[in-house]
């Protein structure tokens, strides 16, 4: 953000001083693996075997209905207790009332946590729900 506007002429030297701040506030302190992002865990960073639900992620559609959801990919903050700490929507079903059942069902999904060097850790991990018609 500019404060004042500053006039510079050609061949005259000039200093720049650039006062970088870290986005988010209080997650200055954030490290690689805190948040998701291109290159998370690249070259295993955050963890060597990513976490795996306990349970299959298919959500049953009643064989009347009219339009039939496409599955959807949630991004899914899985803790290193097995439990689910945050689930976003990655990539959306063609119906929001299915990705709205996927996240219902990540909230409560048990997993077998993300390992790192033999140790359960934190790990984020991107995860289909499949629509399954009964």
């Amino acid at each position: 953000m500019f404060t004042r506007q500053v006039v510079i002429t050609p061949g005259a030297p000039s200093t720049v001083r650039v006062e970088l701040q870290a986005v988010g506030g209080d997650d200055a302190n954030a490290g690689p693996c805190d948040q998701p992002g291109p290159a998370y865990n690249q070259d295993n960073l955050c963890f060597d075997t990513r976490p795996l639900p306990l349970s299959a992620t298919r959500i049953p559609v009643p064989a009347d209905a009219t339009v039939f959801p496409r599955q959807t990919i949630l991004l899914i903050h899985v803790s290193k207790e097995g439990s689910t700490l945050e689930a976003r929507v990655w990539d959306p079903s063609n119906l929001d009332t299915f990705n709205n059942e996927a996240l219902d069902m990540a909230k409560t999904l048990r997993w077998n946590p993300a390992q790192k060097n033999g140790e359960p850790v934190d790990a984020w991990v991107k995860w289909p729900f499949q629509p399954v018609r009964q």
